[in-house]
């Protein structure tokens, strides 16, 4: 095996570590990472990557996104009110400056533009 694809595949482990803690820490985006380990795996490893498209509960929302490139109407929800959720806490109780306060709002609102408007809305539960 060559030191690229050791690369791609330690890269890939790496980003699916951070998505995994995406799906546990509010706030944490595991989506991108979770696409971003799909391409290193493929590049890497044919055996990690047909894992991970074939994994009972991340497979679906894999192949979904990339055959329709959309994602399912309770995960765009779901992502939005767990974004501004934590959006106030970390204002409320974390940050005491007014300009960070602002740009923190800033870039979530710009995150649940590009969500809602961008990103195609799919009905239903993936297969």
């Amino acid at each position: 095996m060559n030191l690229l694809k050791l690369l791609y595949i330690a890269l890939g482990t790496v980003s699916l570590g951070i998505a995994m803690l995406g799906f546990i820490i509010p706030g944490l985006p595991a989506t991108p990472f979770l696409l971003l380990t799909v391409a290193l795996y493929m590049r890497g490893s044919k055996r990690m990557h047909n894992w991970l498209m074939t994994h009972k509960q991340l497979g679906p929302y894999i192949r979904n996104f990339q055959q329709n490139r959309s994602v399912p109407l309770h995960i765009k929800v779901y992502a939005t009110a767990l974004m501004w959720i934590m959006v106030f806490v970390s204002c409320y109780f974390f940050l005491n400056h007014p300009i960070i306060e602002y740009l923190v709002i800033a870039s979530a609102a710009l995150g649940s533009i590009v969500l809602i408007f961008f990103v195609k809305t799919s009905r239903g539960k993936p297969t």
